[in-house]
């Protein structure tokens, strides 16, 4: 397992990548137990910063819809 850190500048795309590799390194019947603790631990962080953009993302979008219903009301 690599000991990188969680970077907050990779993409969306990027995060789903790394999830995956963890989920496929927890299925693996050989995994000790200090090492599949760590692996979840990066996979929880990799999910937090994933879900931190999907909210952006969302609030991106509310804010680009309420500009468009604030033009079509003037």
């Amino acid at each position: 397992m690599s000991n990188k850190s969680v970077e907050t500048n990779q993409d969306f795309e990027s995060y789903l990548k790394e999830i995956e590799e963890c989920l496929g390194k927890l299925n693996d019947e050989n995994i000790g137990l200090h090492e599949s603790m760590e692996i979840y631990k990066k996979g929880m962080e990799y999910l937090r910063e994933a879900q931190k953009m999907l909210e952006n993302a969302q609030m991106q979008c509310n804010e680009i819809k309420m500009q468009f219903e604030k033009k079509d009301q003037e």
